[in-house]
């Protein structure tokens, strides 16, 4: 009996390549969509815990000074934190300038969170944050104590 002697192959043959080359493209097909919504609600979640974050410390400037402190919602897009007797502004933010695909909308009373020197707030609210993809977050503010809680509805 005779051996066969096989021809050794040094790389890839066209079908070779063409086939990875279409599995990548729909690999990536596949992916690219999930990417863009998990970055997109990333940042929705992002701008919620920045904004609580602000209420907070808002908060806690009102106790450790002793003094009534606002959060004032300027429009859909914008808010403002300041101490009262003196309306210097501490905080300007231009939302969520690093979130500009985000909205908010609140249902406090005259678009203002007043913390009085013990903390506490007089009012009860919440604000609610969309992307454009339709997720939200609802923070809700709970007096008297000012306790801010956070939940995420992905779309």
């Amino acid at each position: 009996m005779q051996a066969v002697k096989l021809k050794k192959s040094n790389g890839f043959s066209l079908i070779e390549f063409l086939i990875v080359i279409s599995l990548i493209a729909i690999i990536t097909a596949i992916a690219v969509p999930q990417f863009t919504r998990y970055t997109q609600n990333n940042a929705l979640q992002s701008a919620a815990r920045e904004l609580a974050g602000d209420i907070q410390i808002i908060r806690q400037r009102a106790m450790a000074d002793s003094a009534a402190y606002t959060l004032q919602f300027l429009d859909n897009t914008r808010y403002t934190y300041t101490l009262p007797p003196n309306p210097a502004v501490i905080k300007n933010v231009t939302t969520l300038t690093d979130y500009p695909d985000i909205t908010f909308g609140q249902t406090f009373p005259g678009s203002v969170i007043i913390f009085q020197p013990r903390g506490t707030m007089a009012q009860w609210g919440t604000i609610t944050l969309t992307n454009n993809r339709g997720s939200t977050v609802l923070l809700t503010a709970s007096p008297p104590i000012g306790r801010i809680n956070v939940e995420y509805t992905p779309d």
